[in-house]
């Protein structure tokens, strides 16, 4: 009896981890059109400051994000019928994909953004904040995603406006520690909501 009921529940953990996986693979290619838009701007305003290596490399990660989550969306289409390992191999995918686009936003805030000045800074600080938010809808579903991108994206944004003195401003770099810590505590209630939600559904 208690063997048949520790299957029952690893089944539905399993089912759950599928379900959850769906709608992230799902969401993840929606964001990609956003995404794309985000990187050419941000690489364009690169460009303008002459920045070029950094907006070269930005463009070429950016692509490189978004061709790797069609990818996975692709591969993974059938998110229902996926074994175990299979569903751990996504779930590293995803987050080696975030990593990605974290390394992304770093060389962009370490890079692009201390050469900004005035509205092209904040404009740069509102996309990072935009680009976590939205990530928060699909990446805080699976796995350590979220923390991944949020700790490189939003921290890398911290760490310049503590070290570049052009755009220094430790009011900033606080409110964008505690908006990254908060984000992250939000996904987290996102993502078990979520769960609950599928396992009595």
């Amino acid at each position: 009896m208690l063997a048949l009921q520790m299957t029952l529940e690893l089944g539905t953990e399993s089912a759950v981890r599928r379900e959850l996986l769906r709608l992230a693979l799902r969401n993840s290619t929606r964001s990609v059109p956003l995404q794309l838009i985000a990187v050419v701007v941000v690489a364009a305003l690169g460009w303008q400051v002459g920045a070029y290596a950094f907006s070269s490399t930005a463009a070429a990660l950016g692509l490189a994000v978004a061709c790797w989550r069609y990818s996975l969306a692709s591969r993974y289409k059938s998110a229902r019928e996926l074994t175990e390992r299979e569903i751990l191999a996504a779930q590293r995918e995803l987050e080696g994909n975030s990593l990605l686009a974290g390394l992304l936003w770093l060389i962009c805030s370490l890079g692009i953004y201390p050469a900004l000045r005035d509205t092209t800074a904040t404009t740069y600080v509102v996309i990072v904040i935009g680009s976590a938010a939205t990530a928060a809808l699909f990446m805080s579903l699976v796995g350590r995603s979220f923390l991944f991108l949020v700790g490189l994206s939003l921290g890398s944004v911290v760490i310049a406006s503590l070290v570049f003195e052009s755009v220094r401003s430790v009011p900033l770099a606080v409110l964008v520690g505690i908006f990254a810590v908060t984000m992250v505590r939000a996904a987290k209630e996102v993502s078990g909501t979520t769960a609950r939600a599928i396992r009595h559904g």
